[in-house]
C-alpha cells in the first residue's frame, strides 16, 4: 500500500557555521572548510551579511575582508555551499518514533484516519 503525503526523510542536512574572532585588520582569515567562490559562503559581521565579493572574497579556505574586523565585532560564516548529509537528525530535531515501521504504521494511521 502506497503512502500518500511527503516520504518519511532519510537524511538530514546540516549547514556548518563558524565563528571567527577579528583582530583588527581585513585578514586574510582561515576558515574551516574550502569555498569555491564567494557566493558558497555567507559572511556576517555585527549579524549584518555581508556583499559577496565586494565586502569579502575567499579563495579556498582564506577568506578576506575589504574592511577591518575587530576583536569585539561579532563575526561568523555560514557554509551554505558545505550542507552535510546524515541519516541521523540533528540534536535539534525532536522525534518520537524511533523504528521506520512504526513510523510508517502511524503515518498510514493518520492518513486513513485509524
Amino acid at each position: 500500500m502506497a503512502l500518500l503525503g511527503n516520504p518519511l526523510a532519510k537524511a538530514f542536512s546540516a549547514i556548518p557555521k563558524q565563528t571567527i574572532t577579528g583582530n583588527g585588520t581585513a585578514g586574510p582569515y582561515t576558515l574551516n572548510y574550502s569555498a569555491g567562490g564567494d557566493q558558497d559562503i555567507e559572511v556576517f559581521v555585527n549579524n549584518v551579511r555581508q556583499e559577496p565579493g565586494v565586502a569579502y572574497t575567499v579563495a579556498g579556505t582564506s577568506l578576506t575582508m575589504t574592511g577591518n574586523v575587530l576583536s569585539t565585532d561579532d563575526f561568523y560564516v555560514v557554509f551554505q555551499g558545505s550542507a552535510q548529509q546524515t541519516v541521523n537528525p540533528p540534536d535539534s530535531y525532536t522525534t518520537t518514533a524511533t523504528n521506520t515501521a512504526t513510523s510508517k504504521a502511524i503515518a498510514m494511521s493518520i492518513v486513513f484516519g485509524g
